[in-house]
């Protein structure tokens, strides 16, 4: 990467630049190259810190800038969370268990009745439900590592219910 994890949390700190990346496949070169970073088990925590610190800045910018959908940085988001927590390490902020939780929570587009009625007979739905239920199941499948991590609560019980349901989506 050009530009170390302090250049780029700088450059991203305060939102997308004025001049924003124009095609959002520069956004996803950025996104990715920080997300491996984040992800190897043989960086210290300290560098971590500072790449994850990038790597939220970044996510934020690309949203602001629509160079990422919403949904898509969410995923990304409880990914990173999943990977830290399978590397021993303690995410915090907006990258914290609870956090990417409560995230999912608000991102999942039906509610859990809803979602459950529609997952019995899914292969019977128009295509565009179908997509917004594989959108809930690719949300869940970080919240498997994660939901081990999140304080006793609603948030774990609503998590946890909603986890119930992931098999039975497409």
């Amino acid at each position: 990467m050009a530009l170390p994890a302090g250049e780029l949390t700088r450059l991203f700190a305060c939102g997308a630049p004025e001049e924003a990346l124009p095609d959002p496949n520069d956004w996803l070169t950025l996104v990715e190259a920080l997300t491996q970073a984040v992800d190897s088990p043989t960086m210290d925590s300290a560098d971590r810190g500072r790449e994850i610190e990038a790597l939220v800045c970044v996510l934020n910018a690309a949203e602001q800038a629509g160079g990422l959908e919403r949904s898509e940085v969410t995923i990304r988001r409880l990914n990173v969370v999943a990977a830290l927590i399978g590397l021993d390490e303690t995410p915090a902020g907006t990258l914290s268990p609870e956090s990417a939780a409560e995230s999912f929570l608000a991102e999942v587009p039906y509610s859990l009745p809803d979602a459950t009625a529609l997952a019995q007979d899914w292969r019977s739905l128009d295509l565009r439900t179908i997509k917004k239920l594989r959108f809930i199941k690719n949300m869940l499948m970080p919240l498997h590592v994660i939901e081990e991590s999140l304080p006793a609560g609603e948030v774990r019980t609503a998590v946890r219910n909603w986890l119930r349901l992931s098999k039975a989506l497409p």
